[in-house]
């Protein structure tokens, strides 16, 4: 009786688990084509399927670099990266020793700005306790390592600005000053991450 309960709960999670054409990248270089489920930000594992229908195998996330799925929309590419987040009441960051999975959101010179999705969390009860969200997180392709730097939970917080300023110049206030000095709210406001991305690039940037 409780194997088929078991059963029961997790048919709805097999039913809405999906497979993308796409590719791995090892650690070693190696690679493997195939079907690969999006796992969620933390998960140490990756499913991957020779076949859509077929068999699944499991890799653990330190072995791999990073995989490519082909969507319609176009190719979206994950890392595996460790976060680091800003220690409480210090301004320097903690690197986490666990590797989570992150969306190459957009590139630009030297530096990559990186995308986390993070559901809701229920706290095992009827009403949700936190809200889904998108961290964002800038990565520089030469580290294992990624630093926050803002996030988003579907609205405007009052002083979100003000935040979104103090990790703009915690990362960047001894390599590019300029970020911080040309980082303007309504620039911001409508052209989002399209515009951190360009100031970077036009003031700091592998170029400069």
């Amino acid at each position: 009786m409780k194997k088929l309960l078991l059963l029961l709960l997790l048919c709805p999670l097999m039913a809405i688990a999906k497979f993308y054409p796409g590719t791995i990248t090892f650690n070693d270089g190696n690679t493997k084509t195939g079907f690969i489920e999006i796992p969620s930000f933390s998960s140490q594992k990756l499913k991957f399927r020779a076949e859509e229908k077929g068999d699944t195998e499991k890799f653990s996330i330190n072995d791999v670099k990073k995989f490519t799925l082909a969507l319609e929309k176009g190719e979206t590419t994950y890392f595996a990266l460790n976060l680091a987040d800003v220690k409480t009441f210090k301004k320097e960051y903690k690197i986490e020793s666990k590797k989570s999975w992150l969306k190459l959101f957009t590139q630009g010179n030297g530096l990559n700005i990186m995308e986390m999705y993070s559901p809701p969390y229920d706290g095992g009860g009827i009403a949700p306790v936190s809200q889904d969200a998108l961290y964002y997180f800038f990565w520089k392709p030469e580290n294992t390592y990624c630093t926050y730097f803002h996030a988003e939970y579907g609205v405007r917080a009052i002083g979100e600005f003000r935040v979104l300023k103090q990790h703009i110049e915690l990362n960047f206030e001894k390599e590019c000053p300029a970020m911080v000095e040309k980082l303007d709210k309504e620039k911001f406001n409508e052209r989002f991450m399209e515009y951190i991305m360009e100031l970077y690039n036009e003031n700091c940037g592998s170029t400069k």
